[in-house]
């Protein structure tokens, strides 16, 4: 049996020819490598705008105003004129040259200035007054509130919150701590200000937006709803008397609200 095994195992070895030796492939002529151009980079917006910087609400942010010790001793003595001053002003570290820093406000600016014990005045930030197209990531103006009679330091915020989910456009908010020059002056609550970015946020850039001025106009309810204002016809107006025009100062009389509410 091992024989005949022997036997068949030579014979078909014997039928398979070796196979033919494979030759190496003929080398190809060298090749130059073009490098391929990079495109040009192209200028990105901002992927972070002031509302997720300055508004996000779950921390307290810095705010740091940096302005002459002359000119903070001049708002300090004569706050109600509202002067503006060149201010350094940095926010969470980012600092921002040549802002219009400001006191603001009407009675809460009154009652401070008349409170011997007192200087914490609310103040307001113009990013481009003194620098034309400068603004802090959209933002132009910033508000920053003293929260006036408010010993919860929420109600601002939690109203101004309660317009947006009901879906009406309201200012966006932020706690933050400020300090003028290096000294504290505590929590205040950052406001966006009514301004080009609030419309551009809200309305796409447009629309008009009218503000308040009652440092020198003095007007009741009565006053208004009699038509008591000296050289002023409010049964022409067309608005009714929602709207009364003096002086180009456009002034709102809030008639309609008290009548809603």
């Amino acid at each position: 049996m091992p024989a005949i095994c022997l036997t068949l195992l030579c014979a078909a070895c014997g039928g398979q020819k070796a196979p033919a030796p494979v030759s190496a492939p003929a080398e190809s002529p060298a090749m130059t490598e073009t490098p391929t151009p990079s495109p040009a980079p192209t200028e990105t917006p901002d992927p972070v705008s002031y509302e997720d910087r300055l508004f996000a609400m779950d921390y307290v942010h810095t705010v740091d105003v940096r302005v002459a010790d002359e000119d903070w001793a001049e708002l300090l003595a004569a706050p109600i004129d509202k002067t503006k001053y060149h201010a350094s002003v940095s926010i969470d570290g980012e600092t921002f040259e040549n802002v219009s820093f400001a006191t603001k406000g009407n009675s809460s600016l009154y009652n401070v200035a008349d409170d011997p014990g007192s200087e914490r005045y609310s103040f307001r930030l113009n990013f481009g007054k003194f620098e034309e197209g400068q603004t802090y990531h959209g933002l132009d103006k910033l508000s920053l509130n003293n929260l006036f009679c408010d010993a919860t330091y929420m109600k601002d915020a939690l109203s101004y919150a309660l317009f947006r989910r009901c879906g009406v456009p309201a200012p966006l908010t932020g706690y933050v701590w400020v300090t003028v020059n290096g000294e504290e002056r505590g929590l205040y609550l950052a406001v966006e200000d009514l301004c080009d970015g609030f419309l551009d946020r809200n309305f796409g850039g447009e629309g008009v937006i009218y503000k308040l001025e009652s440092k020198n106009l003095k007007l009741t309810l009565d006053a208004v709803r009699e038509s008591r204002i000296k050289g002023l016809d409010v049964s022409s107006d067309p608005h009714g008397s929602d709207l009364l025009y003096r002086n180009n100062i456009v002034v709102f009389t809030w008639i309609r609200l008290t009548e809603l509410l």
